[in-house]
């Protein structure tokens, strides 16, 4: 196995290629199924966030934007 695989993920082509043989195809879309889970992990998410940007008080910034020589002048 080269050392750069060491640090770094191989694409699953380049695995195939190795061992020989074909990469499988994913051609059926995956249904999407929500589960009990994973909405309570969401609507806990979004409580956090929401609380997290009630905290903060709004604050407006003015941000100069930056001359380009490629715009014609007024």
């Amino acid at each position: 196995m080269p050392l750069a695989w060491r640090a770094t993920k191989p694409y699953l082509s380049t695995l195939c290629r190795m061992l020989g043989v074909t990469a499988p195809r994913f051609t059926a879309p995956r249904g999407q199924v929500a589960s009990v889970t994973a909405e309570q992990s969401l609507a806990t998410i979004r409580q956090i966030l929401a609380s997290r940007s009630a905290q903060r008080s709004p604050k407006s910034v003015a941000v100069p934007r930056a001359k380009s020589s490629s715009s014609p002048a007024p």
